[in-house]
């Protein structure tokens, strides 16, 4: 095949597929899958269904977490924002009711965070009852 032939083909189905508004679905990333530190777009409003537990998770972060990921801190991971619940939810790190999709637990169960050897039990299943019940979007 020769390579005008190949331009006109490529061209025709540029002018195709702009013709029929998909042009901008190819060079698109709305498709992608956000990570920790990538903002997702807001669909809901967040609800707190259970306020003591919320109220309780919260502290236990403050606590245990803020040392090294809140506003004040260096920010290590690029995560200084443990402490401020919409901004958990919006960059991924908490995936209400699904606490096993959500960066932030799995990283308190496999003990590696906090440094030290990590939370106790009872910490781990107050942040695991918070996420899975306490929150939803």
């Amino acid at each position: 095949m020769k390579m005008t032939n190949l331009k006109g083909w490529l061209f025709l189905w540029i002018l195709v597929l702009a013709a029929c508004g998909r042009l901008s679905d190819i060079f698109s990333s709305s498709h992608d899958t956000p990570g920790a530190g990538q903002t997702l777009p807001e669909t809901e409003e967040l609800q707190i269904l259970d306020p003591v537990l919320h109220q309780r998770a919260m502290s236990l972060l403050e606590t245990r977490c803020s040392g090294c990921h809140g506003k004040k801190s260096i920010g290590a991971g690029a995560f200084n924002y443990v402490n401020e619940f919409e901004q958990l939810i919006s960059r991924g790190m908490v995936v209400p009711g699904d606490h096993n999709h959500s960066q932030l637990y799995r990283r308190v169960v496999d003990r590696s965070m906090p440094p030290g050897g990590g939370m106790k039990s009872v910490e781990i299943e107050t942040l695991m009852d918070w996420i899975s019940v306490a929150i939803r979007q």
